[in-house]
């Protein structure tokens, strides 16, 4: 990641990400993971325990509880310093946490979104102006399935038909929609 610097004082500020659910089997792993490759990164655990985000946020380095209840009308209204991007590892049904994040302009990488609801937010952000990325994965593990399906599309002769096996235990760390999201699996869809 890269950082901002201030060219009056010369000093780097660092880059700060609000993983919402940060505090989920998904989210936590999140979380250690931004702060293992990005030791300067600032972590905001978000969710809607304040509780649970400081309990994570206490084991890693660089990082801050936040309240954040994708349920609220607009659940950034009451930040006062916006994140530089938004993770979202936790169901925004309502897209209430996409629209709040796109009209601040803040970067949102959202891997709860499963295929039906990346064509909701679709329809949602229609007309919309997007100032920073908007990133929706779907299907299982966040789209892998869909980005390797991708990758051998682009190849000179693209294949009719890419089938993909997932070995997937009950003692993997999924958080418990990656269960009943893996049941469906199985069934085809387009990219």
């Amino acid at each position: 990641m890269q950082s901002e610097i201030d060219r009056n004082t010369a000093s780097v500020t660092p880059l700060s990400v609000l993983v919402v659910g940060g505090y989920g089997v998904v989210g936590t792993q999140v979380c250690n993971l931004l702060s293992q490759r990005h030791p300067r990164l600032k972590i905001w655990v978000g969710g809607r325990s304040l509780v649970k985000a400081e309990r994570i946020a206490q084991g890693i380095k660089n990082a801050s509880a936040i309240l954040i209840d994708v349920d609220n009308s607009d659940p950034l209204a009451s930040l006062a310093t916006m994140p530089d991007a938004i993770v979202v590892a936790v169901n925004d049904t309502n897209d209430r946490l996409l629209l709040s994040a796109v009209k601040r302009g803040v970067a949102i990488v959202d891997i709860a979104r499963w295929l039906e609801r990346i064509h909701d937010a679709q329809e949602v952000l229609a007309g919309q102006p997007l100032r920073a990325p908007v990133v929706l994965s779907s299907g299982w593990m966040a789209g892998v399935a869909s980005v390797t399906a991708a990758a051998f599309r682009r190849l000179p002769q693209p294949a009719q038909q890419i089938d993909i096996d997932i070995l997937f235990a009950t003692g993997d760390r999924a958080g418990p929609d990656s269960v009943v999201g893996f049941i469906d699996a199985h069934h085809p869809f387009t990219i």
